[in-house]
């Protein structure tokens, strides 16, 4: 690679990052709307629903005052941003500092933002029979140290089906190709979305401990499926299922 191509790569790197400058600078100067309209649709849908949200859970907090802040490439397009205090304006000598992640994401041409450690929405849409069950796999989305998957699950039985008895805490999990396991958060899910009827579709949610940086999941596998749900029976059986993702 010669120092002409070196120097051009740089300057669309430079130029992408602009958006989390300008971001930034919209924010310290509490420009909230100019701020909002940087964010995805993704990062609105999952994270801030509406302006007030994010102005509330996000300047408030992060931009009571001016920020200074540095920016460095983390993963991907992900960057970890560092915001500080500015000492001179605020007469407080004590540096403060906290953290967040941004992700320039590409949407209609233009680049956005997603930020509070979001990282980004992927459509699955994968759909798997199994043991009487049919698992859709709508979409996961990703953030800096966990992800979350959305299911459709269909019990096509005549009996009641329950999902996961929580008597344990890790018969609900993701596999990836070193076959290294990621657990759900299982205690986060309703009992009653868990439970599902005969020839019933819940929708789920289910958040699993995964860091950006680890591997892509291949199966999601869970091992504590009741077929035949009885409440207060101890003869229930049991049986576990693996879904390709």
């Amino acid at each position: 690679m010669d120092i002409n191509e070196a120097v051009t790569e740089e300057q669309v790197k430079e130029n992408k990052e602009l958006i989390i400058d300008q971001f930034i600078k919209y924010c310290n100067s509490k420009d909230i709307n100019n701020a909002y309209n940087l964010l995805s649709d993704d990062c609105k849908n999952e994270v801030f629903k509406n302006i007030e949200t994010f102005n509330n859970n996000y300047i408030k907090v992060n931009f009571k005052e001016q920020r200074l802040y540095s920016k460095e490439k983390y993963y991907g397009n992900t960057y970890k941003v560092q915001l500080y205090n500015n000492g001179l304006s605020t007469g407080n000598q004590e540096e403060s500092l906290s953290e967040d992640y941004y992700t320039i994401v590409e949407q209609n041409n233009e680049n956005k933002l997603n930020i509070s450690s979001f990282v980004k929405s992927e459509n699955i849409e994968r759909t798997t029979n199994v043991n009487n069950l049919k698992v859709n796999i709508i979409k996961k989305l990703v953030y800096m140290e966990y992800e979350i998957y959305e299911f459709n699950i269909t019990n096509l039985t005549q009996n009641p089906l329950l999902l996961d008895t929580k008597q344990k805490t890790r018969t609900m999990y993701l596999l990836d190709k070193n076959d290294v396991k990621y657990y759900a958060t299982g205690h986060e899910v309703a009992d009653t979305l868990l439970k599902i009827m005969p020839n019933a579709t819940n929708k789920i949610r289910i958040k699993y401990i995964k860091e950006l940086k680890t591997n892509s999941a291949r199966k999601a596998v869970f091992e504590d499926i009741v077929l035949n749900y009885l409440e207060n029976s101890n003869n229930n059986q049991k049986t576990k299922i693996e879904v390709n993702i």
